[in-house]
């Protein structure tokens, strides 16, 4: 509260020189008599309160124990999300799955099974790809449902099929894959999960359409692997499912995803999710939501 009332009587004018006070003194209410404590948050307090000067003032010890406290948990929150970005991306996919992914997982199953597959929805099943899919406003007369899960894998999407099954939708489009590559997945396994996961909607659900997506571009690094698992499976689902090739529209010519398209060369911006519309616009049912 000091530094705002300081400000408004006067000292701001040294410190900050005049204009920079005056802008303070009519922001601040300070004309009428006023201080709204927007900068009293340093000291812990949040109020409109009058404008007199206190009686006390901070010591130059208490404002060293302030910086100290504020340094160590910048300190600290850079440490953390440092940790976040290497579990995820780096080295410790299996720390990262069990501290991050797995609870993640299990809070949206949750939400899954209050709010279920309605017959005949159109439902987007797959990994962050989809579940940060704007798919309602992406598809405004069609009546979407997003059962995407931040992490998730083939195995995952096996273990929560029932849920997607037992609402018998109209249509399945499942996008799953890249993050059984990061995990370390043999190639073949991933194949048999996604025919797994075919074989399931094909028996619980049998009026259901299945449209298996390819799997999208990455960082350069990944092209061998993702262009290997799509040849897989395609192959292994053009019997089985209608499959829909994303992978060279993502593509860039480096061998990497668009750049304009992800700043991870993984997630998605909304230009992106307005390609994959127009390519799955074709397949996709209209009916009133």
């Amino acid at each position: 509260m000091e530094t705002a009332t300081r400000l408004c009587e006067g000292d701001g004018a040294g410190r900050y020189g005049k204009n920079s006070a005056q802008r303070l003194h009519e922001s601040e209410g300070c004309d009428v008599g006023l201080t709204w404590s927007r900068h009293s948050a340093f000291w812990g307090s949040s109020q409109i309160t009058q404008s007199t000067r206190p009686t006390t003032t901070p010591t130059k010890g208490f404002d060293m124990v302030k910086k100290t406290a504020f340094g160590i948990s910048a300190t600290v929150t850079f440490v953390i999300a440092a940790a976040a970005i290497w579990l995820l991306v780096g080295g410790g996919e299996v720390l990262a799955k069990s501290l991050i992914i797995n609870p993640h997982y299990d809070r949206r199953v949750s939400q899954f099974q209050q709010l279920p597959v309605r017959a005949g929805d159109t439902v987007f099943l797959g990994d962050s790809l989809t579940d940060f899919g704007p798919w309602q406003d992406l598809f405004p007369e069609t009546r979407t449902t997003n059962r995407g899960v931040v992490g998730d894998d083939t195995a995952g999407v096996l273990a929560r099929l029932n849920e997607v099954t037992a609402g018998k939708p109209g249509q399945v489009f499942l996008l799953i894959g890249t993050n059984d590559l990061s995990f370390g997945v043999d190639e073949d396994e991933i194949v048999a999960n996604v025919e797994d996961i075919i074989s399931t909607i094909d028996t619980e659900s049998p009026d259901t359409e299945i449209f298996v997506q390819s799997v999208l571009p990455r960082a350069q690094s990944y092209r061998e692997r993702v262009e290997s698992l799509n040849r897989s499976l395609r192959s292994a689902v053009s019997d089985k499912a209608t499959w829909i090739d994303l992978y060279p529209h993502f593509l860039d010519e480096d061998g990497s995803i668009i750049d304009e398209y992800s700043n991870d060369e993984l997630h998605l911006f909304g230009e992106a999710y307005l390609m994959w519309r127009d390519i799955l616009q074709q397949h996709v049912n209209t009916h009133t939501p």
